[in-house]
C-alpha cells in the first residue's frame, strides 16, 4: 500500500539515513530487500560500510 501524497518529499532517503545510523550504532549490517532502498544503499559510497556482503 502506498500513499502518493508523500512522493517527492525525501522521506525514503531520510528513512535510509536513519537505518544506516542505526546499523552503525548497533554494529549491524543491512540486507536490502526493497528495490528503492537497495538502489540507494548500493549506489552511495557512504552506505557501503553497513551493507551485508
Amino acid at each position: 500500500m502506498s500513499n502518493e501524497s508523500h512522493n517527492g518529499k525525501g522521506l525514503g532517503k531520510k528513512l535510509i539515513n536513519r537505518l544506516a545510523e542505526y546499523a552503525r550504532d548497533e554494529t549491524k549490517y543491512i540486507v536490502p530487500v526493497c528495490p528503492y532502498a537497495k538502489s540507494v544503499l548500493e549506489s552511495k559510497e557512504e552506505y557501503q560500510d553497513v551493507l551485508a556482503n
